[in-house]
């Protein structure tokens, strides 16, 4: 069981950082706009996936990262523009 789990954990680190990868490429090579495009798709693609095996507590954190991605979009182009 320790295994198990030192394995699935091991997983998601590894996961976390290519997905932190793709988006430094895509802000990088096309903006902040894009990379909020693909953050946007990747929570809706989890959102449909938890509301299909029923797991409502993911597809609660995935509405409440959306809404709170999509709050801070503007303060976050805006910065974008600056630097």
């Amino acid at each position: 069981m320790a295994v198990a789990t030192i394995a699935l954990f091991g997983l998601l680190i590894f996961y976390a950082i290519a997905f932190v990868a793709v988006l430094t490429i895509v802000r990088k090579k096309f903006g902040i706009k894009y990379a909020l495009m693909v953050i946007g798709i990747a929570l809706l693609a989890g959102l449909i996936y938890s509301v299909w095996i029923g797991n409502w507590l993911l597809a609660a954190t995935m509405v409440l990262l959306g809404v709170g991605i999509r709050k801070h979009a503007s303060r976050l182009a805006a910065l974008a523009k600056r630097s």
